[in-house]
């Protein structure tokens, strides 16, 4: 907590689990230092003795909020390798695009941000969803806006 300074939870809050270990996973927004920043961060849910409780909260990203705002993240589990996935719109004061990022030490650390849309869609990106599928294979859709014919798009 001493790094983040009024870290509060904010918004859209997902929750994954990984079917092999039972490990519940809560993903969400938050906020910092009288929300001058933003970020994304999980933490770990499981049972122990018959009650249910969270371990510490692990970040994904931060940034800082004057330049870029964090949203709409999604978080999936890998029940095969143990790989967390989460995928999210990352605003900037010019554009917006869908990142993705992996951690592969149960939400300890994670990959830098990748973006995933296609250049021709930024600023028109928002909503995305990451899954797995059943032979680990990682999956995203997002909604894009058309900007040429009237129907929008998924991704």
């Amino acid at each position: 907590a001493a790094l983040y300074p009024g870290f509060a939870w904010t918004s859209d809050p997902v929750m994954t689990v990984n079917e092999k270990t039972g490990e519940f996973w809560y993903c969400g927004l938050f906020d910092y230092n009288g929300g001058t920043n933003n970020g994304i961060g999980v933490a770990r849910g499981r049972f122990s003795a018959g009650v249910f409780a969270f371990d510490s909260v692990f970040v994904v990203r931060t940034a800082v909020s004057a330049s870029v705002f964090l949203d709409k993240q999604w978080v999936t589990a890998d029940s095969l390798s143990g790989n967390l996935y989460v995928s999210n719109t990352t605003f900037t004061t010019s554009t917006d695009y869908i990142d993705f990022y992996r951690s592969t030490d149960g939400g300890r650390t994670w990959s830098a941000p990748a973006a995933i849309s296609a250049a021709l869609d930024n600023g028109y990106v928002q909503g995305s969803r990451v899954a797995v599928g059943p032979n680990g294979e990682v999956h995203a859709v997002w909604f894009a806006v058309d900007q040429v014919t009237d129907p929008d798009n998924f991704r």
